[in-house]
């Protein structure tokens, strides 16, 4: 390994945990597939992101636009312009601690196609929008509904918004802007009372906290809208 700048720190902050090292250059392979000259962190500090001894590093996959290396460009972008595939693609399947979750990358339309055949679902393709005329996020479309649970699912959804939303496969919550919390939550919970919801918990007071024994909790759907008009609802 060569360093690229010498004395060039860096930090990166996740939505959990940090790293802090410095920028440096070596030959990064997957597999086969090997980029020359690629910047990458030498880790000198990490904090806040889990037990180490099950990870020996981070790739990002995010786009261009997030990269903190400013001067280089990402493995990805480094692996397309190897030029072996016409369009270059990943695919990330995530299936619990357990096992079978997995990363793979490749030709586009065969990644799609192994992914329909192991999933059993035709899926859809959506557009990826951006901000500021360029693609930061997997900022998509989508519609969120909250449906009556039990013998009255069939009655008009309780709540149907459109709405944009990002997709992360590292976080594990479903985040909600502010100004649609309460909709949501008085969605989910509808005719509940204050017997089995609160919010005035103590240790939590504003925070919507409900006996999982006790409260019914309605159906919250989201239906996502391909380029070619098919739907897929989760």
């Amino acid at each position: 390994s060569s360093i690229a700048s010498p004395g060039t720190a860096i930090q990166l902050r996740y939505g959990i945990g940090s790293v802090d090292g410095l920028e440096i250059q070596d030959r990064i392979c997957i597999g086969k597939a090997c980029v020359e000259g690629q910047n990458f962190i030498l880790a000198i500090g990490i904090e806040g992101i889990g037990d180490m001894s099950f990870f020996d590093g981070l790739l990002g996959l995010g786009f261009p636009a997030l990269a903190k290396d400013v001067s280089g460009k990402t493995f990805l972008q480094e692996l397309d312009s190897l030029g072996r595939v016409s369009e270059l693609a990943f695919t990330v399947a995530l299936r619990g601690e357990s096992s079978g979750s997995f990363l793979a990358l490749g030709e586009q339309k065969a990644l799609l196609a192994e992914a329909r055949k192991k999933s059993g679902s035709a899926g859809v393709t959506l557009p990826v929008f951006g901000l500021d005329y360029e693609a930061s996020y997997w900022l998509l479309r989508l519609q969120l509904a909250v449906k009556a649970a039990g013998k009255h699912r069939a009655r008009r959804p309780l709540l149907l918004v459109d709405a944009f939303s990002v997709l992360d496969s590292g976080t594990s919550l479903l985040a909600v802007p502010r100004g649609l919390f309460a909709e949501v939550m008085g969605g989910l919970f509808h005719d509940q009372n204050l017997d089995t919801c609160s919010l005035e918990t103590p240790g939590a007071v504003g925070q919507l906290l409900c006996l999982c024994d006790e409260t019914r909790v309605n159906e919250l759907e989201l239906t996502f809208t391909g380029i070619d008009g098919k739907t897929l609802d989760v």
